[in-house]
């Protein structure tokens, strides 16, 4: 005869222990899903916390896994942790942005651009650089460096007026939001970055990154180099001889190029060879100690030496290697067997930086391979490489043009059409005087070596006028 089965039969009949057993499993797989991807220890995930850790996930692999970066690099691949809790790991990173913006000799429309478009572009990518929180960690700061050498006092006086009226709102609107951002007159007396390490003893790493007023930082890339470059890369590989690494020049070797003028736009993706990446957030990451043993100084220079430069600076005065000279740049380089200069690989060499990413303990690392996204290279009236003497081959920035050109990005770039639009017209006479580039790039618009600014824009006129 069949009994219904009370609780008190079922566990006088023995179920009560198999019971348990299947209590205890259920239970255990719950926290397993909803606690171990936290911990790094699962790939399972718990589709009531994917919400949450969507937010710090990046476009592509968080590592050199991609099948076109270099063979040594992909062996630093590293596929046992997803950092998810990146807050926690970003302490570890004291980073330090700089903005430069030097109005010397720039005409007073010049400046008054130059002022706006720094705030719609680079200015704008300051809030960009955490996707977990709003407020950054006491870790990361940026430094806007205005120079001005201009002869005229009357002139510096007006730029200074521009500059207080300009980004003095902006920059306080920045800092309510919790962003740390101050302003500096001579980048060679700032200390604020030996102050931020000083600040923050819990800081293992020192980042500098180079980012110009015209500029605009890939959204995460702040976190990109806390988590993927150091948590993920120079804490937990090592060099080919099983060596720490001592530091890291992170910088793009490709770049998608977004002109923009009044009524035209106009976007293609630039690929390049340069060993050690163009300027556009071009970062040097070094150790706390390697900071130290550095004189408290991240050296600086020419982009497309900056790794070689960087290299040297660590063999000579960390390893005291004095016979170590890199070729990983465009300058030449003293080979210590031969005592003859050598032609350095201006062009990046995976053979090359191999053995010499292991002898320097230096990585350079393209972030296209393991960000997925590069930082886009604006170009505006605003800028040196301004497309002045080809303005008839750009197309209109139609709605259709702008929606292709959005659709090349992985993030939201309407922060550059906005500010395009707001932008007052850029004359080309300020253009012409205020840009030290200008004549280099735009040397098909002067008829002879030696006219000026005035005589061109004079001649020019009589047929037509230009205004971007």
């Amino acid at each position: 005869m069949l009994v219904p089965l009370s609780l008190p039969s079922i566990l006088s009949r023995g179920w009560g222990l198999f019971i348990v057993f299947v209590l205890i499993g259920v239970l255990a797989t719950t926290y397993i899903l909803d606690v171990g991807v936290i911990n790094g220890s699962s790939s399972l995930r718990s589709p009531f916390i994917a919400a949450d850790l969507s937010a710090v996930q990046y476009p592509a692999s968080e590592h050199y896994g991609s099948p076109t970066a270099p063979a040594f690099l992909r062996s630093l691949f590293v596929p046992t942790v997803e950092v998810v809790n990146s807050i926690a790991n970003n302490n570890r990173l004291c980073a330090h942005l700089v903005i430069s913006l030097n109005l010397t000799n720039f005409t007073i429309p010049f400046t008054k651009g130059a002022l706006e478009w720094m705030v719609s572009a680079a200015f704008a990518s300051l809030k960009n650089q955490t996707s977990a929180r709003t407020v950054w960690p006491n870790s990361w700061q940026a430094v806007l460096v205005v120079a001005d050498n201009t002869a005229n006092d009357t002139l510096i006086a007006e730029h200074q007026r521009l500059v207080n009226r300009t980004i003095s709102e902006p920059i306080r609107k920045l800092q309510k939001d919790g962003i740390h951002i101050y302003t500096t007159k001579n980048s060679k007396k700032d200390r604020s970055l030996e102050q931020l390490v000083e600040d923050n003893p819990q800081c293992a790493w020192v980042a500098k990154i180079r980012l110009d007023a015209d500029d605009f930082l890939a959204p995460g890339y702040f976190e990109y180099i806390a988590n993927s470059v150091v948590v993920n890369k120079l804490e937990v590989t090592t060099t080919s001889a099983g060596e720490s690494w001592l530091g890291a020049l992170i910088a793009s070797r490709r770049l998608n190029k977004l002109v923009l003028g009044k009524g035209i736009c106009d976007s293609n993706i630039e690929k390049s060879s340069i060993f050690s990446g163009y300027s556009v957030g071009q970062t040097i990451v070094v150790s706390v100690s390697v900071y130290a043993e550095l004189g408290y100084k991240i050296i600086g220079g020419d982009h497309t030496a900056l790794g070689q430069l960087l290299r040297n600076e660590v063999a000579h005065k960390v390893l005291h290697d004095a016979d170590y000279s890199s070729r990983a740049g465009r300058l030449p380089a003293l080979n210590a067997t031969t005592n003859q200069m050598e032609d350095g690989f201006a062009s990046y060499n995976e053979e090359y930086d191999q053995l010499d990413a292991t002898r320097s303990r230096v990585l350079i690392l393209d972030i296209y391979e393991s960000f997925g996204q590069v930082h886009p290279y604006l170009i505006t009236p605003l800028s040196g490489h301004f497309p002045w003497s080809e303005l008839s081959k750009l197309p209109h920035c139609t709605v259709s043009q702008i929606e292709k050109i959005k659709a090349g990005f992985g993030y939201n770039i309407d922060f550059a059409f906005a500010g395009m639009e707001t932008l007052e017209p850029v004359e080309l006479i300020d253009a012409c005087s205020s840009n030290s580039f200008f004549f280099s790039t735009a040397a098909k618009l002067f008829s002879y070596a030696r006219e000026t600014c005035s005589q061109m824009v004079e001649r020019r006129r009589k047929s037509t006028y230009v205004t971007m």
